[in-house]
């Protein structure tokens, strides 16, 4: 009884979030929205508080998240440990609201400053048609979006994961209005679901649209992953996006977006390249490296460290 009581409170509490606070506070400055946003994620924190926990009835995030930070920050004392465990809920729920801009279409208010890359260069030639890299981490999506802003056309990899019959409606319905207000800064390109759309995403390549992958995932199985040094450890990848970009002999590129404060960010960029004689494995390794440095500058805004424990280390 007790446990049904309390889900149904976790139910109704998501069902706020999304359906009415989320949404006001992206209507409001961005100071006074960043703000509201940030205290959600706080009170998240204190009661692990997840989409996907609330999906499962099991709480799990804090706990798989301590454990993923432990790792990262293994120097750190109880109290510093539990200020990047606040920050991972924090961040989590800031790039929530910063979809919500996007779906109030506001990401053209936002201030960007680009950092390893001009973006005039991305629509040359030599940076079409490009598998870019990136992370769960920060604020990602208004980085994607900012992409499209500055003219480039590409796709973007999605999952039906988040289609999930138990994932609750207002959620669901959440994830669909994201990636239909993202897709219109895309220039023709599409939100393409992965176990759907895959070959599309594949065929868009040649014709010099790009490619935005989300690649701090792990391999499902050793043998079909990409031994990568990643976050201090050699670690089995998901191997997509090395394997479309090798497939299409594609250049390969990669990026985060860092919030300074709320309405100002920064797009740091390791620019695309065509790999040489040492091959896509070595590509990949240096993109990796790049994203690692990234979050381990700041362990506590990566939102998917959860995925950390799950990932099979090298031997």
């Amino acid at each position: 009884m007790l446990k049904s009581l309390h889900w149904a409170w976790e139910h109704a509490v998501s069902e706020l979030a999304y359906r009415g606070v989320l949404p006001l506070a992206a209507r409001l400055p961005f100071a006074l929205g960043g703000r509201i946003a940030a205290r959600r994620g706080r009170a998240d924190a204190r009661h692990d508080r997840d989409w996907r926990s609330l999906s499962l009835h099991h709480h799990y995030v804090r706990s798989a998240t301590r454990t993923a930070l432990s790792e990262l920050l293994p120097s750190a004392g109880p109290e510093a440990l539990e200020r990047a465990l606040e920050e991972r809920f924090v961040t989590a729920s800031v790039e929530e609201w910063q979809a919500h801009l996007i779906i109030a279409g506001r990401a053209p208010e936002v201030t960007m400053h680009w950092e390893g890359m001009d973006p005039q260069r991305l629509c040359e030639p030599a940076a079409s048609g490009t598998v870019w890299m990136t992370a769960h981490f920060d604020s990602v999506m208004l980085g994607i979006v900012r992409l499209g802003l500055a003219g480039l056309k590409f796709n973007l990899m999605t999952s039906t994961v988040v289609e999930d019959a138990r994932i609750p409606a207002s959620i669901r319905s959440y994830y669909v209005r994201k990636y239909a207000a993202m897709a219109r800064y895309f220039n023709g390109g599409r939100a393409l679901q992965a176990e759907l759309y895959l070959k599309s995403l594949y065929a868009g390549l040649p014709r010099g649209e790009s490619a935005v992958i989300l690649v701090d995932a792990p391999a499902l199985v050793e043998e079909e992953g990409l031994l990568l040094d990643f976050l201090g450890a050699p670690r089995y990848m998901a191997p997509g996006a090395v394997r479309m970009a090798e497939f299409a002999k594609a250049p390969m590129g990669a990026f985060v977006c860092v919030q300074e404060r709320p309405g100002h960010y920064r797009l740091v960029i390791h620019p695309p390249r065509v790999p040489g004689p040492e091959g896509y494995g070595a590509a990949a390794k240096s993109l990796y490296d790049f994203l690692s440095r990234q979050i381990l500058e700041r362990p506590g805004r990566w939102w998917a460290a959860d995925l950390l424990p799950t990932m099979i280390k090298g031997r």
